[in-house]
């Protein structure tokens, strides 16, 4: 990993952060999950989503590709441990995936 991607890597959400950020991406992830009995095409589930859109722009603009590298992390609950990523259920990343999509293929 270059060092551009180790600077990204430390604007993550840690499991034992007091940092805003990673506060409100741990509260946006909860709502998810709170909510996860609606369809992943609910405005409320949608909302939720676009927010972490807008977030994920505010904290890595322009990080595309590492993104891309950091979500396959994150799909691997060994990875993700390995990194100290927030501990996100797997029920859960799936359901945030498809909700993603479906953002991004309804986003105007």
């Amino acid at each position: 990993m270059n060092f551009k991607n180790m600077e990204v890597l430390g604007k993550l959400p840690k499991m034992a952060s007091s940092d805003p950020d990673s506060l409100e991406w741990i509260a946006l992830v909860g709502q998810l999950k709170k909510h996860m009995h609606l369809s992943y095409s609910h405005t409320r589930i949608q909302n939720i989503i676009k927010r972490m859109d807008v977030k994920k722009g505010e904290d890595f603009n322009d990080e595309d590709a590492f993104l891309d590298k950091l979500w396959d992390i994150r799909m691997s609950p060994e990875e993700s441990k390995k990194y100290n990523l927030y501990p996100i259920d797997q029920e859960v990343l799936n359901f945030m995936e498809k909700a993603y999509i479906h953002y991004l293929d309804n986003k105007s």
